[in-house]
């Protein structure tokens, strides 16, 4: 790893690994820790490329006009809206940064060309598909307009704040994740927070996140000294330190 360890005001996480989670009581702190953390190392920005994912993720998976006006007027919104428990429209945000996730992926696309050889190489392949190796009952689809749920069912399309509490944060996070991997800087040390991904998810959903995560770091291998995702799980949830 480029960096070995990551500091806060007060908080100090070392030994670091591509992978590392971070297990307390409830109570104890583990999200003022990640935020510590965060606001310190997103003040160095030539070395650092953080992003922060708050616990609580309110919302619907859909583009917002306002949350679009707020993050285009104001470069730091965002993470001033997610520096807290409760983020209020985490998910129209989300929608938002998967829009972006899909510019930048077939930018990516025109400029490598290994990539652009490859004919089984688009963002269909490359991302929608391990959005929808997280869900079930539905897929996410590029409709005329923007994304759009569609029921296995039954072929009809779901509006966004139809779906299970479940899939909306299995789609949020896989966006999230989607993100930070296609937003990678390789001059910089990037870090990626999650603060209790587990949230409204069944442990078959953790495990398939945790499959998309490693999935990307095998796509980013060659950066894999500059990336270090922090995971912060619940009591109870299987996992361990720096695994």
């Amino acid at each position: 790893m480029k960096i070995k360890e990551l500091s806060g005001q007060a908080a100090h996480l070392i030994n670091l690994n591509n992978i590392n989670v971070i297990m307390g009581r409830n109570g104890a702190g583990k999200s003022r820790f990640l935020r510590d953390i965060d606001q310190v190392t997103s003040q160095n920005m030539q070395l650092y490329n953080v992003r922060y994912v708050s616990p609580e993720r309110a919302g619907s998976f859909k583009r917002d006009g306002n949350v679009l006006t707020n993050m285009s007027n104001d470069p730091t919104w965002l993470r001033q809206v997610r520096s807290v428990n409760q983020a209020s429209n985490f998910k129209a945000a989300s929608a938002m940064l998967f829009r972006e996730a899909e510019t930048l992926y077939l930018r990516r696309l025109a400029s490598t060309p290994e990539i652009r050889m490859d004919t089984t190489r688009n963002f269909d392949t490359d991302r929608l598909s391990k959005v929808n190796q997280l869900l079930t009952n539905i897929s996410l689809e590029m409709g005329a307009a923007d994304f759009e749920f569609r029921s296995l069912a039954d072929g009809q399309i779901v509006s966004p704040d139809q779906i299970s509490s479940g899939e909306s944060e299995a789609v949020a996070l896989a966006a999230e994740i989607l993100y930070f991997f296609d937003t990678i800087d390789p001059s910089k040390f990037n870090v990626l927070l999650l603060d209790e991904p587990d949230v409204h998810l069944h442990p078959d959903l953790q495990a398939r996140l945790g499959k998309l995560i490693i999935a990307m770091l095998e796509e980013f291998s060659d950066h894999a000294e500059s990336i270090a995702i922090c995971l912060l799980n619940r009591p109870g949830i299987a996992g361990g330190p720096n695994s």
